[in-house]
C-alpha cells in the first residue's frame, strides 16, 4: 500500500511537472514576444527621434532663410527710399532752379 501511495503521489509530482513544461514554453514565447516588441518600440522611439530632429533642423533652416530673405527685402526696401528721396531733391532743385531763372527773366 505505500508503494503504491508513494508511487501515486510521484505520479500526481511527474504529472504536474509535466503540466508545468508547456507553460514555461508558453511563458519564454510571451518574454520574446516582449522583448520584441520592446526593441520595436525602442527602435521606433529611435526613428521618431531621429525624424524629430531633422524636422527641427529642417525648421532651422527655412527660419534663417527666411531670416536672410527679409533682412535683403529690408535693406532693398531702404536703398529705394533712399534713391526717391534722392531722385525728389534733384527734381526740387531743379525746379527751384527753374523758377529762379524764370524770376530772373522776369
Amino acid at each position: 500500500r505505500l508503494v503504491a501511495a508513494q508511487d501515486g503521489l510521484l505520479q500526481e509530482r511527474v504529472d504536474r511537472l509535466e503540466a508545468i513544461n508547456p507553460l514555461k514554453e508558453q511563458m519564454r514565447q510571451v518574454v520574446a514576444l516582449v522583448e520584441q516588441q520592446r526593441d520595436r518600440a525602442r527602435s521606433g522611439a529611435e526613428a521618431t527621434s531621429e525624424l524629430s530632429q531633422q524636422v527641427q533642423e529642417g525648421m532651422d533652416q527655412v527660419a534663417e532663410e527666411l531670416r536672410e530673405a527679409l533682412r535683403k527685402e529690408r535693406a532693398e526696401r531702404l536703398r529705394c527710399e533712399h534713391d526717391q528721396q534722392a531722385a525728389t531733391r534733384k527734381v526740387e532743385a531743379q525746379v527751384a532752379d527753374e523758377h529762379a531763372d524764370t524770376r530772373r527773366t522776369l
